[in-house]
């Protein structure tokens, strides 16, 4: 949110190099939610990996339609 207020004062590089790294940020935070925490949340977070490579999925398909058109 802070970075999409800030969006009219980066550059289009800054911008979307802050977001791309969400990517490897949600890899990361998942491996130490999995490895540090005692709960038994492995399908919750099953479910969210699941959802991310769904929608990414989803991105890169409709990447690949918009560059065939």
């Amino acid at each position: 949110m802070v970075s999409t207020r800030l969006r009219p004062r980066l550059s289009p590089q800054v911008w979307k190099g802050l977001h791309l790294t969400a990517y490897p940020a949600f890899v990361l935070l998942t491996l130490h939610g999995m490895g540090a925490g005692s709960d038994h949340l492995g399908g919750l977070y099953g479910v969210s990996v699941a959802a991310v490579l769904f929608t990414f999925g989803l991105r890169l398909l409709d990447e690949r339609a918009r560059r065939r058109a």
